[in-house]
């Protein structure tokens, strides 16, 4: 979508599975957060919640704008005394690339969540905005039927092969067909390792 979009070229999307029965997001959780130890994942996430918060503008076609269902009560990480020091130390990265997550000790805990046993906890890091779940198969038909609204197309068909010199110049599908291209985005979740080795 993004590429068609934003970008003056073709798009072709080549899908195995083109009802999304085994495909990785379809059998996700469907969930985003922004507690990460790592800043790279936070700006992604930071960057997926925007979009979902704005998915009927973005993935809207002819006037009928997707539902995601997108709800954001926040993730509750927990962990021991042994843990803590990591949860710290994720809590003050998070903190510094602008995520709203409080530090509860165990009265907190408690006082918040009366059902939860502290027990062995020596503190939770709760995310106070932009985690929480969404209808991942929504969004999937969604970005389909924006991406070709925008003119992409979709293949039915199974990668086995990349043709390439210094470039990549082709794709090679299971039924002996070739698709030419210049570029090549692998976007197979579970198969991406295999795609990715066929470079």
């Amino acid at each position: 979508m993004f590429l068609r979009r934003d970008g003056d070229c073709r798009v072709t999307v080549i899908e195995r599975d083109p009802a999304y029965r085994t495909a990785s997001s379809s059998l996700s959780a469907s969930s985003i957060r922004q507690q990460f130890s790592s800043p790279v994942n936070i700006a992604l996430s930071q960057f997926g919640i925007a979009f979902l918060r704005d998915a009927a503008v973005q993935l809207g076609c002819d006037g009928d704008a997707p539902s995601l269902s997108l709800r954001e009560p926040g993730y509750l990480y927990l962990a021991s005394p042994a843990g803590l020091p990591v949860l710290q130390a994720n809590h003050a990265t998070q903190r510094a690339h602008g995520v709203a997550v409080a530090l509860l000790d165990p009265q907190a805990l408690r006082e918040r969540f009366p059902w939860l046993s502290t027990e062995g906890v020596a503190a939770g890091s709760l995310g106070l905005d932009g985690e929480g779940w969404f209808d991942g198969p929504a969004l999937m038909q969604a970005f389909r039927r924006k991406a070709r609204a925008l003119g992409a197309s979709y293949v039915h068909g199974e990668v086995v092969g990349l043709e390439h010199g210094r470039t990549v110049t082709g794709v090679r599908l299971a039924d002996g067909s070739r698709i030419a291209c210049g570029t090549v985005v692998n976007a197979a979740g579970r198969w991406a390792r295999s795609v990715a080795a066929m470079a």
